[in-house]
């Protein structure tokens, strides 16, 4: 966080947060207001609330064997882990003297949690950019078919790839990541007149032998994340289609497999990255 903020934003960022974190320990509470907690049962009530949400959502964790906690499943401890903290800023600020160290903790807590997120922030932001090249990359090359007289009911994206460019995080995936999500991002970012049915393959992957590729719109898209429209050959005699892109350079090739059709990047070896 900041390096990022050092190398990108300069001391515009680090002032923004420093401004921001300033307000918030000024608006924490300096005192214990009146009437609270001046009977046992409010603390003891939050106290018992704030241990329930923080150990009930992960209890299933522990009792299953095979389980997957993801960074969603914590959303309800936070809460919980919230009202415990919020307990003890109470307790500061009650205390005579430490009213000063309550606003300081609120302070350097929220100038953390900022410039902790700044990679997160910096991850989605090229995520998201990505994205927008790719579909509108997608939807020219649907308009451009569709003006030279092709239906174009499905979209093959081929040599696929989970995300663009390579990020640290593996929890940040590109609209290539699944079928699904690059359906959902042509429709969103391209307008409803552009939603295909759409289907992303990646190097050693396969799409169902019901999905013609005489009559889907064949795209590939390279390493660097440039899509280009593809041409399929006649098929050689052991059945494999070769994959020519617009310079009428290899780009892969498909086969047919037990019902299934499997393409090959041009030069690439095993089953691809994700």
């Amino acid at each position: 966080g900041w390096k990022l903020a050092w190398t990108q934003s300069g001391w515009l960022l680090l002032a923004g947060f420093a401004v921001l974190a300033a307000g918030l320990a000024w608006f924490a509470r300096s005192r214990r207001p009146a009437g609270v907690y001046r009977h046992v049962r409010p603390w003891i009530l939050k106290l018992l609330a704030g241990l329930a949400l923080l150990v009930a959502p992960l209890a299933p964790f522990f009792a299953l064997a095979d389980g997957y906690m993801a960074n969603r499943n914590l959303f309800p401890s936070l809460i919980g882990l919230a009202l415990l903290l919020d307990l003890v800023m109470d307790a500061l600020a009650a205390a005579k003297g430490w009213h000063v160290a309550a606003r300081l903790l609120v302070a350097v807590t929220a100038s953390v949690f900022l410039l902790g997120s700044l990679s997160e922030v910096r991850d989605y932001q090229a995520v998201s950019q990505k994205d927008g090249e790719i579909v509108a990359a997608v939807a020219h090359a649907v308009r451009e078919a569709e003006a030279g007289g092709d239906r174009v009911a499905k979209v093959v994206l081929l040599n696929t790839r989970e995300r663009y460019p390579l990020l640290a995080s593996p929890h940040f995936s590109n609209c290539t990541a699944a079928d699904w999500t690059l359906m959902g991002a042509l429709g969103a970012r391209a307008g409803r007149e552009m939603s295909r049915s759409a289907a992303v393959v990646k190097h050693g992957g396969a799409f169902p032998e019901s999905v013609k590729p005489e009559s889907a719109l064949l795209l590939g898209i390279d390493e660097t994340g440039a899509i280009t429209r593809l041409s399929s050959e006649k098929p050689a005699p052991d059945g494999t289609v070769s994959l020519t892109d617009a310079a009428g350079k290899t780009f892969g090739t498909l086969q047919n497999e037990d019902g299934k059709i499997r393409f090959g990047r041009a030069g690439a070896t095993g089953t691809g990255a994700g």
